[in-house]
């Protein structure tokens, strides 16, 4: 997903945006599905404040895996995984103290916020009640308590996860920020995509036929515009554009390509504004990344 020429795009423009003293943008992630950057973050932390609990740290996080590893991983080992980092987190929490010694406020909360992380990229495979979503909401509920003074927050991920949809991470953050949570949905017509096929599988380019009658994308198509915005909020109040809030298929099209990927949602219930695009082409991937 993030791993393509188009995002090192945005972070070059970014970086050139910051250098021009306009202004500052800040980048963070949310997703704690990899574990290991977070382990990584938290032991180059430990190291300089408390090097004797470095051993503690490397047995605790040593057996961590790619998700798709973990999703199929015994239960007494995830069990084990979780106490051991959920240890390391409370002992990080209970020595916040010591710490600030010789380490800043920052620091100190983004270690703890990257110890948190590794125990909830473990929790979602048990039944703790931590899902992905849930987590992820979190996460950002962290991110903006650490940017106070940060005006907006854009929030990029896939349809599913920012939408209202019940239990998803859209669903959390719209109860949390009410009216200053609006989410945006992205739509296409026909084009080509990057995806895999199975979870080892390398990312390819694959084609989407035309939208399926009785879809969103099929009334959008016949619109003969090649790019458009609707403000979903009020099409929904209008007598001509009611049905965005009523049930349809829409195109839903995760990390793995499908045939027929359309879930049947409403619209304008679960975002506030859609980007549509007529005709899209796939993401120049620079592969599956090793780690």
């Amino acid at each position: 997903t993030w791993n393509t020429q188009e995002v090192l795009n945005l972070v070059e423009w970014m970086r050139s945006y910051n250098h021009s003293g306009k202004g500052e943008i800040t980048f963070w992630g949310f997703d704690m599905q990899f574990p290991k950057v977070a382990a990584k973050n938290v032991r180059e932390f430990i190291s300089n404040v408390e090097p004797s609990y470095l051993e503690v740290i490397d047995t605790s996080y040593q057996a961590l895996k790619r998700p798709e590893a973990m999703r199929g991983m015994d239960k007494h080992k995830l069990n084990y995984l979780h106490d051991s980092a959920s240890s390391v987190l409370d002992h990080l929490k209970k020595s916040q103290s010591k710490y600030s010694k010789n380490a800043d406020s920052a620091d100190i909360a983004l270690a703890i916020q990257n110890a948190l992380i590794i125990k909830q990229s473990v929790s979602r495979f048990l039944n703790h009640g931590d899902s992905r979503d849930k987590s992820m909401a979190e996460n950002l509920q962290w991110i903006k308590k650490s940017n106070p003074n940060a005006s907006k927050i854009i929030v990029w991920a896939h349809n599913n996860h920012i939408g209202r949809t019940p239990n998803q991470m859209g669903d959390y953050l719209n109860k949390k920020f009410e009216d200053n949570y609006r989410p945006i949905a992205f739509g296409f017509g026909e084009g080509t995509y990057s995806a895999v096929l199975g979870p080892k599988e390398q990312v390819k380019s694959f084609q989407a036929p035309g939208p399926i009658p009785g879809s969103a994308e099929f009334v959008f198509q016949q619109l003969n515009e090649p790019n458009f915005s609707i403000d979903l909020c009020k099409a929904k109040s209008d007598s001509s554009g009611s049905w965005l809030a009523i049930p349809k298929p829409f195109r839903s099209i995760s990390s793995v390509a499908e045939d027929l990927p359309y879930k049947k949602i409403p619209l304008a219930t679960y975002f506030d504004a859609l980007i549509y695009f007529s005709h899209t082409t796939a993401s120049h991937t620079f592969g599956r990344p090793k780690n």
